[in-house]
């Protein structure tokens, strides 16, 4: 699960109040009640090397009959999409 509440400066963005705290929520359900391991990037945690890192872990450990969840709480983005309209990620 990754939760983001605050964003650099330089990035024109807007901290969030709840991000990190919805992605912890979603990581209590999924391991409590599903019995997921659940790997929190959090706040400062939440960096792009480490869910790399992670995702590339878990693509060579994981096999066929195997689940992989990402979640993510934080700012997304719209793009344009070339003469179909927008996408929102």
């Amino acid at each position: 699960v990754i939760g983001i509440n605050q964003y650099p400066r330089l990035t024109g963005t807007a901290d969030l109040a709840c991000a990190e705290a919805d992605a912890r929520a979603v990581g209590d359900v999924l391991a409590k009640n599903f019995g997921y391991e659940v790997v929190p990037f959090v706040g400062p945690d939440a960096t792009k090397a480490a869910i790399e890192s992670a995702i590339r872990k878990y693509g060579q450990e994981l096999g066929d009959r195997d689940a992989l969840i990402v979640f993510f709480a934080g700012h997304g983005q719209v793009v344009e999409l070339s003469g179909h309209g927008q996408a929102g990620y």
